[in-house]
């Protein structure tokens, strides 16, 4: 057996041109035999359940049975013995056995992975089905939900109409005990009317006498419905009785023209606009307009004067955070006896003083009160203006300085600027009529009290709520004309707006702590509240001032407001 074909160095027989056609037939049946065993043997592995035993022994391959096989599958396909032992070696079948093991263990591992795949496959469907009952379960528990919430809410309408119903009851009941309360206090208020009757006709009888005679005298009651042959025949009696009544009859040009006998000065008959008292429509002061937003066209002002000139600047004025938001500090009330840090201001040097002051950047709110002559004066007149900033009072004396005080309009008009008022409603109105001065960036603390839904809204309620101190309230209708001014009227006159600021500040945390509980009405914004009360604010801006028209109602209405003024006065001072 020549088995040099076999070794690596030498070369196959076709390549040297050595060997017969019989060798060449040999090696091609080897090849075309081992194909044929590598396909008949992975058929049967393929079938086979049984694990065989591979090994490898001096480079030849042993498949049990399958060895003999090997040989005899040769022989019977007529390659010769020699070729073919079992004891050959051949480099590629060995190659080719290594191969077929490779891809036997990667087999093997393919369906070691592909049970596990299986086992991971039967876990996740045990696990889809339990996720497919508890969403069931879920479902089921989210239409009893549903239901539950439904009927829930089918109660909750029972029971609100139930409590509407309820608090209307309540509230019926409440408005009768207050007619029974204000029919028993009217009982109480006749019984005592009845025991001092007797003094109040007495007093009456007097006061019918003097205003008769004096009206008797200048001939105006002779120029109404009672001729002078009435008079002279006994009606005079009659007058008496009812003069308050004649008096209501009274024509506009009548009472103009009786002489006013109040000895106090009348300092208006010294300005240089002095107040018009004729029927004309009141002419708008306004000449310039500081802080403009829109361009100030006079003669459109003057044709339309219900219409504000600040009206643009106004609606839109946007506030800034600090406003909007809790005061940084809290400032305590500081005793106004204990501090000097006030100024009369009644000269232009110091009207140019006060405004230098208020100029500062540090000034960034400002309490404004007036004190209004109206009661002893047809068209009524300012007075006096009480400011206060953080830091001080002024107190400055419009009377002597009022030609100079339009020059304190840029502050009024500052969107900057808070100015802090009470009760704001005539205030604006009075400074549009003699100043031309209109406001810009109000907070009224009379609203917020509403708002906030106090006991009662008056400034003298917010000095004892908060500072608790007891506010004098008895010159309030005091002669704000006479100078010079008393030192109880001054004091009275700083009261109102020294306290102011930090009332101001209070009423701000107040408004913010109570937006959480009125939500529902504002939804959208986080200080609902103080919004509301500015916007309220300044609607009361926008206001202008037109002058009362002088017809027989308003003629009514004066005398008898006179005589409710004349009656009580008489009655305090017979008690005294």
């Amino acid at each position: 057996n020549d088995k040099s074909w076999r070794k690596p160095e030498n070369k196959f027989p076709s390549e040297t041109g050595q060997g017969s056609s019989q060798n060449r037939a040999a090696f091609q049946q080897n090849g075309r035999w081992i194909r044929n065993n590598w396909s008949h043997s992975n058929r049967e592995e393929s079938h086979s359940s049984d694990s065989e035993k591979r090994s490898f022994d001096k480079g030849k391959l042993t498949r049990g049975t399958r060895g003999t096989n090997f040989v005899a599958s040769g022989n019977e396909k007529g390659v010769g013995d020699s070729r073919l032992s079992s004891d050959s070696a051949c480099p590629e079948c060995d190659k080719a056995a290594l191969k077929v093991t490779r891809l036997e263990e990667r087999y093997a591992k393919l369906e070691s992975q592909n049970k596990d795949l299986e086992r991971e496959n039967r876990k996740l469907l045990a696990q889809l089905d339990r996720y497919a009952r508890s969403v069931g379960a879920l479902k089921r528990e989210l239409e009893e939900s549903k239901s539950h919430l439904v009927s829930s809410k089918r109660r909750e309408i029972v029971a609100m109409r139930k409590l509407d119903s309820l608090e209307a009851a309540h509230e019926e009941k409440k408005k009768e005990d207050e007619r029974t309360r204000i029919k028993d206090m009217e009982d109480r208020e006749a019984v005592k009317l009845a025991k001092i009757q007797p003094l109040v006709d007495s007093l009456y009888d007097n006061m019918v006498d003097e205003v008769m005679e004096k009206l008797v005298s200048q001939g105006h009651m002779v120029e109404t419905e009672h001729d002078t042959d009435e008079v002279a025949q006994g009606s005079l009696h009659r007058v008496r009785e009812g003069i308050w009544k004649e008096a209501e009859n009274l024509s506009p040009e009548q009472i103009q023209s009786v002489p006013y006998d109040d000895i106090s000065p009348r300092p208006q008959h010294f300005f240089s606009d002095p107040p018009d008292n004729s029927e004309r429509p009141f002419v708008p002061r306004c000449t310039e307009k500081p802080h403009a937003v829109a361009p100030f066209d006079q003669q459109l002002y003057r044709q339309q004067p219900w219409i504000s000139p600040y009206q643009a600047e106004i609606q839109q004025l946007k506030y800034i955070e600090a406003q909007l938001s809790r005061p940084s500090v809290l400032h305590p009330f500081e005793n106004m006896d204990e501090k000097e840090n006030w100024t009369l201001v009644d000269t232009v040097e110091g009207l140019q003083n006060m405004i230098i002051r208020l100029s500062a950047p540090s000034v960034t709110e400002l309490a404004v009160d007036l004190e209004n002559n109206s009661f002893r004066s047809y068209q009524g007149f300012l007075c006096l203006m009480q400011l206060s900033t953080r830091e001080e009072d002024f107190i400055v004396d419009v009377i002597k300085l009022r030609e100079h005080i339009p020059h304190l309009a840029r502050f009024f008009a500052d969107p900057r600027l808070v100015k802090v008022l009470h009760g704001a409603d005539n205030d604006i109105l009075w400074l549009q009529r003699d100043f031309g001065i209109y406001v810009v960036n109000l907070f009224d603390t009379g609203q917020a009290a509403r708002v906030l839904k106090y006991e009662s809204y008056s400034l003298a309620y917010l000095l004892e709520r908060f500072v608790n101190i007891k506010a004098d309230k008895s010159h309030q209708t005091s002669d704000w004309r006479k100078r010079p001014i008393s030192e109880a009227m001054l004091r009275y006159a700083r009261q109102d707006t020294h306290y102011l600021l930090s009332i101001y500040d209070r009423l701000r945390n107040e408004l913010l702590d109570n937006s959480v509980s009125h939500y529902e009405m504002f939804p959208t914004d986080s200080a609902q509240l103080l919004v509301y009360v500015l916007n309220r604010s300044a609607q009361i801006c926008l206001r202008t001032y037109s002058k009362d028209a002088l017809n027989q109602q308003y003629v009514v209405e004066m005398i008898r407001y006179v005589q409710h003024r004349y009656m009580a006065e008489h009655v305090i001072k017979a008690f005294l």
